[in-house]
């Protein structure tokens, strides 16, 4: 060794190779640290729109879900008397109504000058509280609809949302119907639809108050100029400053009709976490490789490498969401624990977004496929299949269930009728609820409709629809039609004519007296749009 060491030639050699290894492998650090920290932070804005946009969907579905409510809810009051509208059966009308919507804090009746006519404790608030100086109120008398932010409750102080409607009764005066929904209530809703372990969410008020956090201990800073920005812009991304993360990144949305701004921030741990660890190696292991002899150096930095690569190669795939991507390098020490991690990390985001799309292709009552996937899985099987069938089927007098034993017996029956037509089929026919009470199957094959559809009318016609320990006659109506594919087939006229032909069948069987079952033949005078190669066939 110390003659080693005494040779000019070898010094020279050792110190040069040595600096050659540190410049080759500080700039592939640096390279590689750099790559990986811009995908990470491309990733974290990515998980933060994504997250953003479901949120906006989510609370967007529920504030229409509540317009929805209160128009189904007018339009029982509409063109009623005075006397009507200021009744005790109105009120009993109301409590009814508060009963069945638990979400809902009252509902209440205004005239033209903003007093209380009607609502579902008419005694406490009868000449106590006039509301014509609501812009709620003012709204709705003047454009048929009202709404805004929160607001402080006269009488509780809590804080408020208010939908409104105009209402006319017989003798042509003007009202407006009003619905609450407290704070606490809306923030049960709110927080389910955060439940998803992302981030951090925050909702916000036109002036840059905090309403609720669901993650305190993050530290993000906001301010009154954030806000402005928010609502100024409608919706897009930001950078914050957090005291324990330093720069993060964010994505927002102003929400008009609620007048709040939603916030959402991805976790930086979940992303940079393992960034660090690979940060803290590195640097170890360049230190160690500039002691050790070349060849070894070389066989450390091959050990090193070969991990990181796949770590950015996976990062860059997670980006594009291409999870298939399973880091297979055979590893020790904290980069074998790293990508334990990263395949463990990878794997529940994969599920999880799995888990959403499914969520967002079924129905939320039945479980069954909604009316937008049951369309995409029509035009797949014309595209794909030498035959398709198509049956149509729904509820008889299901309206007469709802009026008679209420909106949750409807549930019932609806869920209880889901099980049996999964149960009667088999498991590649495809069966979806297409809207309301009507449900919709493609079977795998065809030549046994009619006896599926029998079977299907038959087992719902014995089965047992008990809600409250009563029992509730259910039927179904059931057609259905089949159609012979051709060559290079217009998909979306064929499409058309199945589910035309499937609900005129659907049609004559309501009319022949329900719980019947019946065939549409496809031909040319179902549809001027069917192509002469297909005319004829079934």
């Amino acid at each position: 060794m110390g003659s080693l060491l005494r040779s000019r030639m070898f010094r020279q050699q050792f110190i040069m190779h040595s600096l050659y290894f540190a410049v080759i492998l500080g700039l592939l650090f640096y390279q590689v640290g750099m790559q990986t920290i811009k995908e990470l932070e491309n990733q974290q804005e990515h998980l933060a729109n994504v997250y953003r946009d479901q949120l906006e969907q989510s609370l967007k579905g529920w504030y229409g879900g509540q317009r929805s409510t209160l128009k189904a809810i007018s339009l029982m009051l509409e063109q009623k008397s005075k006397e009507e509208l200021g009744s005790n059966a109105t009120t009993a009308l109301i409590a009814r109504i508060l009963t069945a919507y638990p979400e809902v804090a009252d509902l209440v009746v205004l005239d033209s000058k903003g007093n209380i006519v009607n609502t579902r404790a008419m005694s406490a608030y009868s000449g106590a509280y006039n509301l014509a100086d609501r812009a709620y109120f003012q709204s709705a008398l003047a454009q048929g609809e009202g709404g805004g932010g929160f607001f402080a409750n006269k009488k509780t102080g809590a804080l408020t949302l208010a939908l409104s409607r105009r209402i006319t009764s017989s003798e042509g005066e003007n009202y407006v119907l009003a619905l609450y929904i407290t704070f606490d209530s809306f923030l049960k809703n709110f927080s389910i639809f955060t439940e998803n372990g992302l981030g951090s969410t925050y909702l916000l008020d036109s002036e840059g108050r905090t309403l609720y956090t669901s993650q305190a201990t993050d530290g993000v800073l906001i301010t009154p100029e954030h806000c402005a920005l928010i609502k100024q812009n409608g919706k897009g991304h930001i950078d914050l400053e957090s005291r324990l993360y330093g720069r993060i990144h964010s994505a927002y949305f102003w929400m008009d009709s609620l007048q709040v701004a939603i916030l959402v921030v991805v976790a930086p741990e979940l992303l940079l976490g393992p960034l660090q660890k690979v940060q803290v190696f590195v640097v170890l292991l360049g230190i160690i490789a500039l002691l050790v002899s070349l060849l070894l150096s070389y066989w450390m930095t091959s050990q090193v490498y070969r991990p990181i690569a796949s770590l950015v190669q996976a990062v860059n795939d997670m980006a594009a969401s291409n999870y298939n991507h399973n880091i297979t390098v055979q590893a020790d020490g904290e980069i074998g624990l790293l990508i334990e991690s990263f395949n463990k990390m990878q794997r529940i985001v994969s599920e999880r977004e799995l888990f959403l799309k499914d969520t967002a292709q079924r129905d939320s009552l039945t479980g069954l496929l909604n009316h937008g996937t049951f369309l995409e899985l029509l035009d797949r099987s014309v595209m794909t299949r030498p035959a398709v069938s198509l049956v149509m089927l729904d509820i008889d007098h299901f309206k007469a269930v709802n009026d008679t034993y209420g909106h949750q017996a409807g549930d019932m029956v609806l869920q209880k009728l889901s099980e049996i037509l999964v149960s009667s089929l088999r498991d590649r026919d495809i069966i979806a609820r297409y809207g309301g009470e009507e449900f919709a199957l493609i079977p795998y094959n065809t030549g046994y409709e009619s006896m599926l559809c029998e079977r299907i009318r038959s087992n719902v016609e014995t089965a047992d629809f008990i809600f409250n320990g009563k029992r509730i006659p259910i039927t179904v109506s059931l057609g259905w039609t089949s159609l012979s594919i051709p060559e290079n087939p217009d998909v979306p006229c064929l499409c058309s004519v199945l589910i035309q032909a499937a609900d005129s069948a659907l049609y004559a069987a309501k009319k022949g007296g329900r719980n019947l079952v019946e065939q549409q033949l496809i031909s040319p005078s179902v549809s001027p749009a069917v192509p002469e190669s297909i005319q004829g066939i079934r």
